[in-house]
């Protein structure tokens, strides 16, 4: 994990735990159709995961997205919705803890992913 990882887990991990918003700027560099832009999540668990390639490893926020007009406008012309989503955190800046809490867990959400080989902060 790199420092600028740890920071963000410093700072991500409390409103996980704590279910709370946050709001955040997303780019993800190694994925060139994507669009950089901001996200409104409710962050369900911070940990590494195995990706495709099983040789590589990344930190990763899955979280469920909720699309507004206001800051996701090309997602929703796009036709996307609301739904879970992964996160790498060293795409991860300009991070807003949001007052908002959620009181439940999305459907879908699996606190023992097995792609998931190493947990640092989850919702119970």
């Amino acid at each position: 994990m790199t420092t600028e990882e740890k920071t963000i887990l410093d700072i991500l991990c409390p409103a996980v735990k704590g279910k709370k918003l946050i709001k955040f700027w997303y780019q993800d560099a190694s994925d060139k159709n994507n669009k950089p832009q901001w996200r409104t999540v409710e962050p369900h668990l911070i940990g590494l995961r195995r990706n495709k390639d099983l040789s590589k490893q990344t930190v990763q926020l899955s979280g469920w997205v909720k699309l507004n007009a206001s800051d996701n406008l090309d997602d929703i012309m796009e036709g996307k919705s609301d739904g879970w989503k992964n996160y790498k955190l060293n795409g991860i800046t300009k991070i807003q803890l949001l007052n908002n809490v959620y009181v439940h867990t999305r459907s879908g959400y699996n606190p023992n992913d097995s792609n998931i080989v190493e947990i640092y902060c989850r919702t119970q």
